[in-house]
């Protein structure tokens, strides 16, 4: 990932940062799955059920998500190598 370090920063920069947010939307997902939610309000899993149209319980939309994130993860990482 593009990444730019200032003062012991870390800053993701040009499309990393949907690299970043998918997998940490996947990891918050999983956490949802084992029964800790990681922010008030609306649940990851309701946000992504949303946002992608994915249909089915927790696992089985954590199970489609994880691909989704995996194949935008490679096509974004193949046209921007770091």
């Amino acid at each position: 990932m593009a990444i730019t370090l200032t003062n012991g920063s870390n800053i993701f920069t040009g499309p990393h940062i949907e690299v970043f947010r998918l997998r940490t939307q996947l990891s918050a997902l999983k956490l949802e799955c084992h029964g800790i939610k990681m922010r008030r309000g609306v649940s990851v899993y309701t946000s992504v059920k949303k946002r992608y149209g994915f249909k089915g319980n927790r696992e089985a939309v954590y199970l489609l998500f994880k691909n989704h994130v995996e194949h935008r993860c490679n096509e974004i990482m193949t046209q921007h190598p770091v």
